[in-house]
């Protein structure tokens, strides 16, 4: 795995629908976080399943830097996949 200034090939990320403790949305926040990523590295973006990937696609339809996969588990923490 490379440090964090090290070049990277992509950023695996998790979009989750769910809000936070808070009551506070985080679609706003991952999106703003793919959105910033562009043009500089593409993000594999797991999604829970084919419906979820369709939203997320029509959502983020305007970049070609995202790659989608079907995981299957609505986590958002990638860490703990195993």
């Amino acid at each position: 795995v490379p440090a964090e200034w090290e070049p990277q090939d992509s950023v695996l990320m998790s979009w989750a629908l769910y809000d936070n403790k808070r009551g506070h949305s985080v679609t706003k926040v991952q999106e703003s976080i793919i959105r910033a990523l562009s043009g500089h590295v593409t993000v594999d973006l797991l999604v829970s399943d084919a419906a979820e990937m369709a939203m997320v696609q029509k959502r983020l339809a305007d970049l070609s830097h995202v790659r989608y996969h079907a995981s299957g588990c609505p986590e958002i923490w990638t860490r703990d996949f195993g």
